[in-house]
Order: C-alpha cells, then sequence, then structure tokens
C-alpha cells in the first residue's frame, strides 16, 4: 500500500502529462490511425502521436485554415467519447468510420470524411421517468441509455457496448453488455449479456442504483488472454451504492454462462457499513499496463483496509486480473492521499511523432460560481488550440479556438468528452446531439471576429413579480451572437444559462426558463441613474440598481453583452445594425402574458436613421442604444418611436479570454467608489482606487484569511464580477 498526503498542482500535472505524452510518442503508421478506445489507448495518455496533418502552422487562426467542415447528427444527447477506425468494410465500401453512443441507447456508424450515416443499431427503450429519477433527481438528461464509451476489438471486429434499459421478463431497468459488428451494427457477435446478481461481504451489486458511465476497456495479459472490463459508480458517500469493477473473460462471452470477475470498492466490513467509493472517473476509462493490470479511479466513501475485503474510497486502485475458471480480479496495490477530489480538463493531444504538437482543449465557455452545475445545464463551450511548443515560457499559447468566427461555433460540448483527433480532423461530441467535425478546407469570408460591447436601455414600467427579456436579430431574422457581461444578479442569471444569440427563438439548449417554460429570450436587467438610485445597489454590486451610464432615470432595463457584429447589418457607413423588441412575462401564465405581453411595433426616427424599414427598435453595434418600450399607457414625453445612441464609457472585451489585458484595460479603466467596487479582468482582482486625480481600477493581491475559508481564492473573468470563491464541485 502507498499513502502520500497533498495534491500538485493543476500547471505540475500539465507539464508532467506534456512531458510523459511526447517521451512515450511512438509515431503511428500515418493515414492508418485507430482510436478503439477512450483517450487513443490503453494508458490512456489522451495522444495521437501519429497526426501529420494538422499542425501548429495551419491550425493557427490567422492561416484561416481550420474551420468546422459538417455535423454528424444523431437521436440523442451523447455522454460519452467516439471512436475512429479506418478502413472499414461497411456499408458496401470502405470507409474511415466514427462510432458513437447515444443516451437514446443508439449506436451509429459514420463516414469520418463526409458524415455520412452507414450504419445504425438501436439497444431498446432507454431508462426515463421516475426510474431514472430515483437515482438521479437532478440531470439535464430526460433519458439515459448508454452513458459510456464503448471499446472496439479490432481483432474481432467487435465493439462492446454496455446500454442501461428494460429487459422482457425483467423488472425494472437493467444493465446489458452488447457486441456489435464494425462492419454491420445489425448483427450481434453474441448474445446480450445481462450484469446483475454479484456480492462481495454482503454489498450486492444493485442495477436500480449503480451507474455506468466510466468508459469500457480491454485488459490483455502477456499469453493472450483478453478481458472485458466494465466499471460502476452507485453513489457518493457511505451507505450509497459501491462502486464496481467486472471482468468478462471475452473468450467466454459466447458462452450461455458469461461467468464474470469483480471487485468492490467498499463491501461491508468490521470497520463499518460499506457503500460510496463509485469508479466514475470522468467518463474516461480504467487504464490497463502492458501487464493486463487495471487501474481506476474512486469517489466519495469510506476508507478502512481490510484484508479481503478493503474499503477504498477516494483512492487510485490497481486490480490484477487472473483468468481461468473461475479466475479472480484482486486488489494488488492502491494510493490514498489524504486530501480527496476531482481535478483536472478534458484535454486531447497531437502530434507528428515529437513534432507538431497540438493540445486540444474542451472547455466551458465562461465557466463562472454563477453557472449552473453541469448535471443541471449544458452550458455553451468552447474548443480551443495551444501550440505546445511555447509551454517552455510558462504559458500555453493559444492559436485557434471556436468562437473566433461565428461558423466554427461548438454549441454545447459533452461535458466529459475530449477532443477526438484523428487522420487531419477533430471530432467533438455535442450535447446538441451531433459530432460537430472541423478540418481543414477553404478560407472564411469573415477570418476576424469583430466583438464590441453593446448595451441597450429600454424603459418599461412593470410590476412585481413580472420579468421582463428581449429578442431580436440581423436583417431578416438572423441570430446574432452575443456573450452577458452581468452576472451578478442571482435571479435573472437563471434566464441567462445557454443564452448566447439576441434570436427570436423561444429558448437556446441549456437556457433556463420558468416554470412552466416562460421566457426563452435574453434577459434585461432593472436600473435606475445615479440621481434617481438613492437607497439602491450599484449594478456592479448586485447586478441591478444605479448604472453608470444610465442618464435617464428609473425603469430603463439594461442589456450588457458583447456581440458579435459582424453578425449585425452593414449599413455601408461604419454602422452595424440590429433588431430588438421586449416583452414581458407574468407567473403562472403558460405563455407570454397577453398584458403587457408583447410591446407593440415602431416607427423609429432617429439619428442616424434606420437602414431599412423595420418594426423593431433597431440598435447599433458597439453603441449604447436607449428606447422606449412600446407598451400602453406610457407617460407623457415618452416615446417609442424614439431612439438615442452614444458611446460606451468602457469598451474593453470580458472575459478576457486568450486576447491578453492592454495596459489601458489594466491601469485606465475609470471606476466609480473607491473601496467597494470590484472586477475581475480574466484572472486578475481589481478594487476601485483613488489615483492621483481620477478614480480608477487597479489589480490587488486576493488574500486568504485563516480560519474562514478552506477553498483557493482566484477570479473568473467577466466585467465587474466580484472577487469570488471557486468551490470544488464533486462529480455527480
Amino acid at each position: 500500500m502507498k499513502k502520500r498526503p497533498g495534491r500538485d498542482g493543476a500547471w505540475l500535472a500539465i507539464a508532467v502529462l506534456l512531458g510523459s505524452i511526447l517521451a512515450w510518442a511512438n509515431p503511428q503508421a500515418l493515414g492508418a490511425v485507430d482510436v478503439l478506445e477512450r483517450s487513443y489507448n490503453p494508458l490512456r495518455t489522451g495522444a495521437n502521436t501519429g497526426e501529420a496533418t494538422l499542425t501548429p502552422a495551419n491550425v493557427t487562426s490567422s492561416a484561416n485554415q481550420f474551420h468546422k467542415q459538417f455535423v454528424m447528427s444523431v437521436d440523442g444527447k451523447i455522454e460519452g467519447s467516439p471512436l475512429y477506425a479506418s478502413n472499414i468494410n461497411i456499408a458496401g465500401g470502405v470507409h474511415n468510420v466514427v462510432y458513437v453512443a447515444t443516451m437514446h441507447n443508439t449506436v451509429f456508424a459514420f463516414d469520418a470524411d463526409s458524415g455520412r450515416q452507414l450504419s445504425m443499431r438501436s439497444l431498446g427503450n432507454p431508462v426515463t421517468g421516475q426510474d431514472l429519477h430515483e437515482l438521479k433527481p437532478v440531470t439535464i438528461h430526460a433519458e439515459w441509455g448508454i452513458a459510456s464509451t464503448p471499446v472496439i476489438d479490432r481483432a474481432t471486429g467487435t465493439l462492446y457496448v454496455v446500454r442501461w434499459g428494460y429487459e422482457d421478463g425483467v423488472s425494472g431497468p437493467t444493465y446489458g453488455l452488447f457486441s456489435l459488428d464494425m462492419s454491420n451494427l445489425s448483427n450481434d457477435k453474441f448474445a446480450p449479456v445481462l450484469i446483475d446478481g454479484y456480492d462481495v461481504g454482503g454489498s450486492g451489486f444493485q442495477r436500480h442504483r449503480q451507474m455506468q458511465r466510466a468508459g469500457l476497456a480491454l485488459a490483455v495479459k502477456p499469453n493472450g488472454a483478453k478481458a472485458l472490463v466494465v466499471a460502476f459508480g452507485g453513489g457518493e458517500g457511505q451507505y450509497s451504492p459501491p462502486g464496481w469493477v467486472i471482468a468478462f473473460d471475452t473468450s467466454k462471452l459466447a458462452s450461455t454462462n458469461a461467468l464474470a470477475n469483480v471487485w468492490c470498492s467498499n463491501p461491508n466490513n468490521t470497520a463499518g457499513k460499506g457503500g460510496g467509493g463509485g469508479v466514475w472517473m470522468a467518463n474516461a476509462a480504467p487504464a490497463v499496463d502492458d501487464n493486463g493490470d487495471i487501474y481506476v479511479v474512486t469517489g466519495n466513501g469510506p476508507y478502512n483496509p481490510q484484508f479481503g475485503f478493503d474499503q477504498l474510497g477516494e483512492s487510485v486502485v490497481r486490480l490484477t486480473w487472473n483468468p481461468g475458471t473461475p479466475g479472480s480480479l484482486v486488489v494488488s496495490d492502491w494510493f490514498t492521499p489524504s486530501l480527496g477530489g476531482m481535478s483536472g480538463g478534458i484535454l486531447s493531444l497531437s502530434a507528428n511523432g515529437t513534432a507538431d504538437a497540438i493540445l486540444w482543449a474542451n472547455e466551458a465557455f465562461g465557466n463562472l460560481p454563477s453557472d449552473p452545475a453541469a448535471q443541471r445545464a449544458p452550458t455553451p463551450n468552447i474548443l480551443r488550440a495551444y501550440d505546445v511548443s511555447t509551454a517552455s515560457t510558462g504559458t500555453l499559447q493559444s492559436i485557434w479556438d471556436s468562437e473566433i468566427e461565428p461558423n466554427d461555433h461548438v454549441g454545447a460540448p459533452t461535458k466529459f468528452a475530449p477532443p477526438l483527433v484523428a487522420n487531419g480532423k477533430v471530432y467533438q461530441a455535442t450535447y446538441d446531439n451531433q459530432i460537430v467535425v472541423y478540418g481543414l478546407g477553404a478560407a472564411s469570408p469573415t477570418p476576424v471576429r469583430d466583438v464590441r460591447r453593446t448595451v441597450v436601455f429600454i424603459y418599461a414600467q412593470t410590476h412585481h413579480d413580472q420579468e421582463m427579456f428581449v429578442r431580436g436579430g440581423g436583417k431578416g431574422g438572423n441570430p446574432i451572437r452575443i456573450r452577458h457581461r452581468n452576472w451578478l444578479n442571482d435571479h435573472t442569471d437563471q434566464y441567462r444559462w445557454g443564452d448566447v444569440y439576441l434570436d427570436w427563438s423561444n429558448g437556446k439548449i441549456g437556457q433556463a426558463r420558468r416554470l412552466p417554460d416562460l421566457g426563452g429570450g435574453s434577459p434585461v436587467d432593472w436600473t435606475t441613474s445615479v440621481a434617481q438610485g438613492q437607497n439602491q445597489p450599484y449594478i456592479w454590486m448586485a447586478g441591478y440598481g444605479i448604472a453608470d451610464e444610465n442618464n435617464f432615470g428609473p425603469d430603463y432595463w439594461m442589456l450588457d453583452v458583447d456581440m458579435d457584429c459582424e453578425q449585425a447589418f452593414d449599413d455601408g457607413k461604419s454602422h452595424r445594425w440590429f433588431e430588438l423588441k421586449a416583452f414581458v412575462v407574468t407567473p403562472l401564465m403558460t405563455a407570454v402574458a397577453p398584458t403587457p405581453g408583447w410591446e407593440g411595433d415602431i416607427a423609429q426616427a432617429s439619428n442616424p436613421a434606420p437602414p431599412y424599414a423595420s418594426a423593431n427598435h433597431m440598435g447599433m453595434c458597439g453603441m449604447v442604444n436607449v428606447f422606449v418600450a412600446n407598451f400602453p399607457d406610457l407617460p407623457a414625453g415618452r416615446d417609442p418611436n424614439s431612439a438615442q445612441f452614444f458611446s460606451p464609457s468602457y469598451t474593453y472585451l470580458s472575459p478576457i479570454d486568450e486576447r491578453g489585458a492592454s495596459e489601458e484595460v489594466l491601469n485606465n479603466t475609470p471606476c466609480v467608489s473607491p473601496g467597494i467596487e470590484k472586477r475581475c479582468v480574466g484572472n486578475i482582482a481589481q478594487t476601485c482606487q483613488s489615483v492621483d486625480a481620477g478614480k480608477f481600477f487597479r489589480s490587488v493581491v486576493c488574500p486568504v484569511k485563516a480560519g474562514m475559508f478552506s477553498r483557493e481564492q482566484s477570479c473568473r473573468g467577466r466585467s465587474q464580477s466580484p472577487v469570488v470563491w471557486i468551490a470544488e464541485e464533486r462529480e455527480t
């Protein structure tokens, strides 16, 4: 047994990862790379070191060669990772094939180079309703089918997959192991195997309460014996179901009695009741070494070693599979740190041997403490590429990301699925029921994003418990991408989750809406002016209240976003225009309230004049736009056909991302209240300070007060955000 206190830092972990991967690199045959299991290989290095097509030189955004090529659409959310097999005889020809499984219990095969569907197989109804709710009361999934990444045994042409669903004659949901023919998913290599009936120390396998999310693995012994490894989570904490690892001898799977060897992470023992210690592994698969030994990581649960009945929560465990009749699966070593928790990022690495290495990252788009937990709402993500050669400088240089150009937008990628890189393409699984495919191709007509801070103030009187939203877009109704800057209003933040477009639709994937399904537009926040705002908080303190750029008075609702101006209408006079309309909803209604509901049509008269006729408000991207909503009974002097425009007082983009913070942003941004006003610029905490004759934001050191907090203080960047405390999130 090995035991060690403490945890390594994230940068050390990345440095070790990159170093070990490139040292391990063994170039594969060019043009014939296979990715038959999660994270490329049994060691789970996450590296494809046979990638000769994609290089930092042609992926970098300035080259304008690497873009979204096509998507592969499926019938449900994708929770696991896609797999890639080259030169497969399928659908009447030889194809490079991407295989992917969905939470709707369907397995698909697509042509990796064109996106054409080649084969599919439904494995029965997924688990829904109360059966799912009992195990996962809070989840983004309305159905739960295939959550893990399958594994392919190319030697036998078999794709192994585990699905959660229903069997005739079996009460409630159960797990089934299927062996599908790679060349025709409709064919089985052997009859499905029911996964159930295991017991260790009085702790039984509970198919109603176990969750199979860790990827499948093949453990191959030096003598050629091969085991299919399936790992289960069951709970987080004592008394919840324990974790399990089940090894099936593949040579016996075709028999009518496919005996399995099992290991339970937390069986009952004399030290206490078992439970907890689920094998979740953030959807990663157990690692396997050259001896065929299996490595898994357990989650929260008791730690009480006892020979034969070890309770190994929060541990890295090495298991040895001994084939035979009956065979065994036993603990040969483990490591339990004194401090538990899950860390890491969803990463992949591509390289040509040890040259042209690129680190690919599937990152949360905003990743703020106010964002919903990943199991509550799928958040928009960003796919990034980093030039690994810059690591020696202490900073990995981002050379491309999916947000640079509107057409490359990735959507809501699966939270634990790393990018898959194979033969010149990058495949990203998403919760949008598709795989987004990137590769080299024609130059984009819009190689540079034109992103500007854009503010809307729109006057409207409402009463208690009414919510106000805006919808809009460009000429003809095209959506315009936005990124909210104000994330301090706990109430309206729930409607911002997933709201990444100003558009006319009812809502975006992941966007929260007040039950029963109200909202669905872009939320706005109530503001007032300094003169009218006595006893009101500032908007940068609470997300509503006094707004620095409101010089008009109370009841002006504010939308403050970074907007992609290249998607707005170009009038040829250096102005980019968008349209919008406001509406109000009232609780307990099933649609937009009839009164006041949508505002009436507009005939806008402004300077400059709108570039074309519209019944909506016409705003200019990059400006502060001031409107009056056309609701009934407007006070005297409020003209809904009027509009004002002026430049915002600060225009830096937020969050900073890879663009870097200029001297102007860091030291010359004006503020109002020294000692009170706070913000984050990227990961830099700043407070308002009196400097010479003015008031400006200045960087500060984030202090940690002894005895008050157990977490590390940090900043995450959106404009005018306070210094925040980032809590460690358990995997659920």
